[in-house]
């Protein structure tokens, strides 16, 4: 009872000192010398810009479909083209973190926002389904900003807690956009269907300008991030052995495995209402969105309770109640969705399975992650979990697709439970036994 007690509540001050001994001292002090009014508008600005990720992502899948309709282009580039985003974000984060680590950090991010906005002016003006694909992969390398934001978290913050604290606030604006995106796009509906600005192409000027916007935001308040502390001769050899110490870190291993194993029950349980509710209970598509921003009205909801709990409990009993929660809704699932279930005994586990991992799994995995980084390396570290991220969300839905034309809905739901187990196996075993108690406070 007390062992377990302390592993649940145990305080954040080994981490801490982890987290400022990995950063020089310089750039501690630099950092809290910051006035609290200008690193709070600084996050205030950022989070704006990780809405855009997801409200341009909800812009343009509900108008995409039906312009390479207009534009009678095989069914095939639907696919192609939302895949070829998500692999030019996989490839392009870590690139990106990493130039962050080295060169300007405010040029860095306003280039990638003028990417975003230039990739939403091609696809307001594209008249071809190969030109569509090349707007998107312009604001795939727009929106691989995302290393950027949560090194900067590390950089102009002090203390594990503030810095936890200001990745909930940028996962929960992150899953904002995926409310905002989609129900934006429908308002396109009231514009004519030709012209210049038609309904379906004013899903690009709309990132455009958004984008344009946050470039500007960014270019005007975002002025107190410390510098990376250059490095002297003499502490060459000392960072290297810092830097190689951290591909040996147990605890960045088992927290990136955390984000690629959540983020595939993720990508995959979006496959699942689509096919269960239009072949099983006969609802129109339209009954999938509705559940879908049900689910993003309830995940922003945690997120908020999270903020509010967040400096009085720890990252581990966050990640305990997550795996906990999807653990209960992958049983749920296993044995309730069956032939015969009622509507209500399908979405209350999908609820659960989908709304817990964020906020109480993937999140707190973050803070831990971004708080056993050196300073230096913090961008390309953070490109790397990012690209991790992407990556399974590119193969979730390809896996999803296979299992449930192969194996149907029970398949879907063994591989639910497979990821579930794996999930918890990674609580119980790897942050037990691979990695010593203290780390994970």
């Amino acid at each position: 009872g007390g062992g377990m007690r302390q592993w649940l509540l145990a305080d954040m001050s080994v981490v801490s000192s982890n987290v400022l001994g990995n950063n020089s001292e310089e750039s501690s002090q630099e950092a809290a010398s910051e006035p609290p009014v200008r690193r709070l508008r600084g996050l205030n600005v950022l989070c704006y810009v990780i809405f855009l990720g997801t409200f341009e992502w909800g812009m343009v899948i509900p108008t995409l479909f039906p312009l390479l309709r207009r534009m009678e282009a095989p069914d095939m580039y639907f696919g192609l083209i939302i895949g070829t985003f998500s692999l030019t974000r996989m490839i392009c984060q870590p690139l990106i973190g990493a130039l962050g680590d080295r060169f300007d950090f405010k040029v860095l991010l306003c280039s990638c926002l003028a990417c975003s906005a230039l990739g939403g002016v091609l696809y307001a003006v594209a008249e071809a389904a190969w030109f569509l694909l090349m707007s998107r992969i312009i604001c795939g390398i727009g929106a691989s900003v995302t290393p950027l934001l949560f090194a900067w978290t590390a950089r102009a913050l002090t203390g594990v807690d503030e810095v936890a604290q200001a990745q909930v606030r940028l996962n929960t604006l992150r899953s904002l956009g995926t409310t905002i995106g989609p129900f934006s796009s429908t308002i396109l509906a009231v514009l004519p269907q030709e012209g210049l600005f038609n309904e379906l192409n004013s899903a690009g000027w709309a990132i455009a300008i958004v984008n344009l916007f946050g470039l500007l935001l960014v270019w005007r308040f975002l002025d107190d991030i410390p510098p990376v502390p250059k490095v002297t001769t003499n502490d060459i050899e000392q960072n290297k052995a810092k830097d190689t110490a951290v591909w040996t870190n147990p605890v960045l291993w088992i927290c990136l495995l955390f984000q690629v194993v959540t983020a595939l029950l993720l990508a995959i349980l979006e496959v699942i209402p689509p096919i269960v509710l239009t072949t099983q209970f006969g609802m129109p598509p339209s009954a999938t969105s509705v559940l879908f921003g049900i689910v993003s009205l309830v995940i922003l909801a945690v997120f908020a309770v999270t903020a509010a709990i967040g400096s009085r409990i720890s990252r581990r009993s966050l990640m305990c109640l997550g795996v906990g929660s999807i653990f209960a809704g992958g049983l749920w699932a296993e044995f309730g969705w069956t032939t015969g279930a009622k509507l209500w005994e399908f979405i209350v586990p999908w609820v659960i399975l989908a709304t817990a991992p964020a906020p109480l799994i993937r999140t707190p995995a973050r803070a831990v992650y971004t708080s056993h980084l050196p300073i230096s390396i913090q961008g390309v570290m953070q490109g790397i979990s990012e690209s991790a991220f992407s990556l399974a969300n590119f193969l979730g839905p390809i896996l999803g697709s296979y299992v449930a034309e192969e194996g149907g809905l029970p398949g879907l739901r063994f591989l639910m439970l497979l990821l579930v187990s794996v999930e918890c196996s990674l609580l119980i075993v790897g942050f037990t036994r691979l990695v010593p108690g203290e780390e994970l406070q």
